[in-house]
C-alpha cells in the first residue's frame, strides 16, 4: 500500500513581467543571480527574514521556463523573454511583502557593452 499526502508549503505571490533589453538578455543568468543576491540582502535587512524562511524563483519563459536547469538549449534566442517572479512564504501577507522588494530592486550587476 502506498500512501501519499500533501502538506502546506506556504503561500504564493507572483509577478509576470517581460524583459526586452538586449544587454540584459545577453547576460540573463548573471543578471538574475546578481538580482537574487541584492534582493536576499534587502529582504533580510527590511523584513528580518533569512533565506530559509521563504523561496524565491525566477522562471524565464523563452529560455528555460519549462525545464529549468535541465534545458538542453539554455541560450536566449529572440528579442524578449517572459519572467515569472515566484515567492512562497509562511503567510500570504509575508509573501505579499516580499514581492515588491523583488519587483522594485535594481540589480547592481555591471554590464559590459558589446563594443568594450
Amino acid at each position: 500500500m502506498k500512501i501519499e499526502g500533501a502538506a502546506l508549503a506556504g503561500y504564493r505571490s507572483i509577478v509576470v513581467a517581460g524583459i526586452r533589453d538586449p544587454l540584459v538578455l545577453r547576460q540573463l543568468e548573471p543578471f538574475l543571480s546578481s538580482l537574487r543576491t541584492v534582493v536576499e540582502r534587502k529582504i533580510e535587512d527590511n523584513l528580518k527574514l533569512n533565506r530559509d524562511a521563504y523561496t524565491l524563483q525566477f522562471r524565464v519563459y523563452g529560455s528555460n521556463g519549462s525545464l529549468g536547469r535541465a534545458e538542453p538549449c539554455p541560450q536566449v534566442e529572440g528579442h524578449e523573454v517572459g519572467l515569472i517572479i515566484d515567492v512562497v512564504a509562511p503567510s500570504q501577507s509575508l509573501a505579499a511583502d516580499i514581492l515588491p522588494i523583488v519587483w522594485h530592486t535594481d540589480s547592481t550587476i555591471r554590464f559590459r557593452n558589446s563594443k568594450d
